[in-house]
Protein backbone atom coordinates (compact mmCIF):
# COMPACT_ATOMS: atom_id res chain seq x y z
CA UNK A 1 0.00 0.00 0.00
CA UNK A 2 1.54 3.52 -1.04
CA UNK A 3 1.66 5.83 1.47
CA UNK A 4 -0.35 9.78 0.90
CA UNK A 5 -0.33 13.00 2.24
CA UNK A 6 -3.27 14.46 3.40
CA UNK A 7 -4.31 18.67 1.86
CA UNK A 8 -6.03 20.22 5.31
CA UNK A 9 -8.76 22.70 4.88
CA UNK A 10 -6.61 26.34 4.85
CA UNK A 11 -9.77 27.82 6.84
CA UNK A 12 -10.68 25.49 9.75
CA UNK A 13 -7.20 23.56 9.13
CA UNK A 14 -8.95 20.12 10.26
CA UNK A 15 -11.10 18.74 7.10
CA UNK A 16 -8.74 16.56 4.46
CA UNK A 17 -9.35 18.06 1.23
CA UNK A 18 -7.69 15.75 -0.93
CA UNK A 19 -4.80 13.25 -0.41
CA UNK A 20 -1.26 13.54 -2.66
CA UNK A 21 1.49 10.56 -3.25
CA UNK A 22 3.76 11.07 -0.37
CA UNK A 23 6.75 12.07 -2.84
CA UNK A 24 5.20 14.94 -4.16
CA UNK A 25 5.50 18.67 -2.99
CA UNK A 26 2.79 20.14 -1.12
CA UNK A 27 3.49 23.25 -2.43
CA UNK A 28 2.90 22.41 -5.86
CA UNK A 29 -0.79 22.71 -4.69
CA UNK A 30 -2.40 26.28 -3.73
CA UNK A 31 -5.98 25.64 -1.33
CA UNK A 32 -8.13 28.93 -1.25
CA UNK A 33 -11.52 29.69 -0.31
CA UNK A 34 -13.35 30.29 -2.70
CA UNK A 35 -14.98 33.27 -2.62
CA UNK A 36 -13.55 35.85 -5.25
CA UNK A 37 -13.19 35.11 -9.05
CA UNK A 38 -10.56 32.94 -9.10
CA UNK A 39 -9.93 29.99 -11.14
CA UNK A 40 -9.37 26.76 -9.55
CA UNK A 41 -7.99 23.86 -11.51
CA UNK A 42 -10.24 22.11 -8.94
CA UNK A 43 -13.39 22.86 -6.00
CA UNK A 44 -13.71 20.73 -2.82
CA UNK A 45 -15.85 21.09 0.07
CA UNK A 46 -14.55 20.86 3.38
CA UNK A 47 -16.08 18.17 4.94
CA UNK A 48 -15.68 19.88 8.62
CA UNK A 49 -16.61 22.87 7.78
CA UNK A 50 -18.50 23.13 4.39
CA UNK A 51 -16.25 25.97 2.88
CA UNK A 52 -15.92 25.35 -0.77
CA UNK A 53 -11.96 24.98 -1.29
CA UNK A 54 -10.39 26.05 -4.66
CA UNK A 55 -7.10 23.90 -5.55
CA UNK A 56 -4.70 24.81 -7.92
CA UNK A 57 -1.96 23.00 -9.77
CA UNK A 58 1.02 25.18 -9.83
CA UNK A 59 3.57 23.20 -11.51
CA UNK A 60 3.08 20.46 -14.72
CA UNK A 61 5.16 18.16 -12.89
CA UNK A 62 2.08 17.55 -10.12
CA UNK A 63 -0.64 16.42 -12.81
CA UNK A 64 0.41 16.02 -16.05
CA UNK A 65 -2.77 15.49 -17.55
CA UNK A 66 -4.15 18.69 -16.23
CA UNK A 67 -1.47 20.66 -18.55
CA UNK A 68 -1.23 18.16 -21.75
CA UNK A 69 -3.58 19.47 -24.66
CA UNK A 70 -5.67 16.49 -25.82
CA UNK A 71 -4.45 16.59 -29.73
CA UNK A 72 -6.84 16.56 -32.54
CA UNK A 73 -7.38 14.07 -35.07
CA UNK A 74 -10.24 15.25 -37.23
CA UNK A 75 -13.67 14.96 -38.12
CA UNK A 76 -16.30 12.22 -37.87
CA UNK A 77 -18.74 11.76 -40.89
CA UNK A 78 -22.40 11.26 -39.46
Amino acid sequence: MSKTNSLRCPLCGKGRIADIPSGVEQSQYRLFALHGAEHPDLIAKCPKCGEQIGITVLTPDAHPLIHTPIPFMGYVQA
